[in-house]
């Protein structure tokens, strides 16, 4: 295996993580349904809740991994502590749905919707209002970051013999001036 092809690979790992971690998120919903009965919510809210982080992990992920692999389909170079740095929060955020999916079907992911006090459920407005705006701040996040890793390949290798045609040299007219006509 060429250089060339383990870098594409380990570039492209990341948001192919990410988006197995919304597949997992989609596999798992189905099996969600009616998970929060005992708390007096409806059967398709834990569903639907599903759906919601699943839209959002899988549309980053697939668009990540997409934009990866085609930064990378021929010669390109990295701003490596960027693919790092970002690299690794894509990482955790794969984690962190892959947890997701993991508790989506469990009952007891649920208990947390009563209140210690009254023993009253959150109502299911609310408990799809707080779905959404964790969904939203998640897929905001694991789009920012998913973006700045990308943008961290660059697919255009630089050097000193890659310039476009008409582009100034810089270090070439300098050298020019100073050798002389």
């Amino acid at each position: 295996m060429s250089a060339r092809l383990v870098a594409r690979f380990a570039l492209c790992a990341p948001p192919a993580l990410l988006t197995a971690a919304g597949l997992l998120l989609l596999i798992a919903t189905p099996e969600a349904w009616d998970a929060a009965a005992h708390v007096d919510q409806p059967a398709w809210t834990p569903a639907v809740c599903g759906l919601i982080f699943t839209a959002g992990t899988l549309g980053v992920g697939a668009w990540s991994l997409r934009d990866a692999l085609r930064r990378t389909r021929a010669d390109f170079t990295s701003i490596r502590f960027q693919v790092i740095f970002t690299g690794a929060f894509i990482v955790i955020f794969a984690l962190g749905a892959t947890v997701i999916a993991a508790r989506l079907p469990e009952p007891a992911t649920y208990d947390r919707l009563l209140d210690d006090d009254t023993g009253d459920a959150m109502s299911t407005v609310a408990f799809l209002i707080y779905t959404s705006i964790g969904a939203a701040f998640f897929t905001a996040l694991a789009g920012a970051l998913a973006y700045a890793y990308n943008h961290a390949i660059d697919p255009r290798p630089t050097g000193r013999f890659t310039r476009v045609e008409g582009e100034v040299d810089g270090v070439g007219e300098i050298l020019r001036r100073r050798d002389g006509p």
